[in-house]
C-alpha cells in the first residue's frame, strides 16, 4: 500500500458531490491507567456542518461521550472545533494535539448507575510511529475500492501513535503515559447509509508491531458476528471469510493487565 506523503494531512479540493465529506479519527487506550478514547471531527462543506465526537473509556465501567455540530460552510484544517472538542496539527503526519473542555454524558456499561452529566476535560498528544499508508484518491483503472470511494470516501490513510497526556471526568484526573492507538483521515464522498456495517479492527503490540484489518462484508463468503462486547472480560467471535483468505479473531477484555502478584522464583 502507497505511503502517502504530508500534504495529505491537509484539506483537498471539494468536489461537487453533496456527500463530500474530510475527516479525522484518533483511537488510543493506556493500560496502565486503564482508560482509551475513540474520537472524530468530519468537515462537510457541501451540506455547511463540522461534527464532533468523543467517547472516554474510564477505569472501570464508566464511558464518558460528547456529541455536536456547528455550522461550516468552507472547507477547513485548521478550525477543527466543536462542542468542545478540538484538534490542532502540530507537525504534519508528525504529531497532533487532542483537547477537550465539555460537558458529557457519563454511562455506566454494567448498568449498575444511573446516567448522568460531568465534566470533561482532556489533553493529549498524538506521536505518530508509523508512516501514513492509505491511498490517495486518484481515480485507478479496474481498483476494487472505487465503489467504496462513492460511500465512505476516495481518499484514505491510516497512522499508529503513541499517546500522552491526561484525561479528567466526574472529579478524577488520569494520567497517560503508556498509550498507543491509531489514526486515520478520510476525504470523499461519505453517505452513512452506504454499508450497513463494516468489518474493522487493529492491534498495535508496542512501538514496533501494528497490524489491522478492514473488510466490507459483501466481500466476504461467510460472515459470524456475536453479540455487541461491551462487558469487560466477555469473550466475543467476529469471522470473516476473505475472497482470498480467511480471517478469524477472538477478542476479550481484560479489566487490569497488571500482574497482581509478584512471581515466584
Amino acid at each position: 500500500m502507497p505511503i502517502l506523503d504530508a500534504v495529505h494531512d491537509f484539506a483537498h479540493p471539494v468536489e461537487s458531490d453533496g456527500a463530500w465529506s474530510e475527516s479525522y479519527y484518533f483511537n488510543g487506550y493506556d493500560p496502565d491507567a486503564d482508560c482509551g478514547f475513540f474520537t472524530r471531527i468530519g468537515v462537510r462543506p457541501n451540506e455547511g456542518t463540522l461534527d464532533a465526537g468523543l467517547s472516554v473509556w474510564l477505569p472501570g465501567t464508566d464511558i464518558a461521550t460528547v456529541h455536536g455540530v456547528r455550522p461550516q460552510a468552507e472547507m477547513t484544517d485548521s478550525a477543527l472545533e466543536a462542542a468542545g472538542v478540538r484538534y490542532e496539527r502540530l507537525v504534519p503526519m508528525r504529531a497532533w494535539r487532542l483537547t477537550c473542555d465539555a460537558e458529557a454524558t457519563l454511562r455506566d456499561l454494567g448498568r449498575q448507575r444511573a446516567t448522568r452529566k460531568t465534566r470533561l476535560r482532556m489533553d493529549l498528544r498524538f506521536d505518530t510511529l508509523t508512516p501514513a499508508v492509505g491511498v490517495d484518491g486518484s481515480p485507478r483503472a479496474g481498483d476494487a475500492s472505487a465503489a467504496a470511494g462513492q460511500t465512505t470516501g476516495k481518499g484514505h490513510l491510516e497512522q499508529a501513535g503513541r499517546i500522552t497526556g491526561w484525561m479528567e471526568a466526574d472529579g478524577h484526573r488520569h494520567e497517560i503515559a503508556a498509550a498507543r492507538g491509531n489514526r486515520d483521515k478520510s476525504w470523499g464522498p461519505r453517505r452513512w447509509g452506504g454499508p450497513t456495517f463494516w468489518r474493522w479492527f487493529s492491534v498495535n503490540l508496542g512501538d514496533d508491531m501494528q497490524w489491522r484489518s478492514s473488510r466490507d462484508p459483501k466481500n466476504c463468503d461467510d460472515v459470524r458476528q456475536d453479540a455487541a462486547q461491551d462487558i469487560r472480560g466477555s469473550n466475543r467471535t467476529y469471522g470473516c471469510v476473505y475472497k482470498t483468505a480467511r480471517l478469524l479473531y477472538t477478542v476479550t477484555y481484560i479489566p487490569d493487565p497488571k500482574p497482581t502478584s509478584t512471581p515466584k522464583k
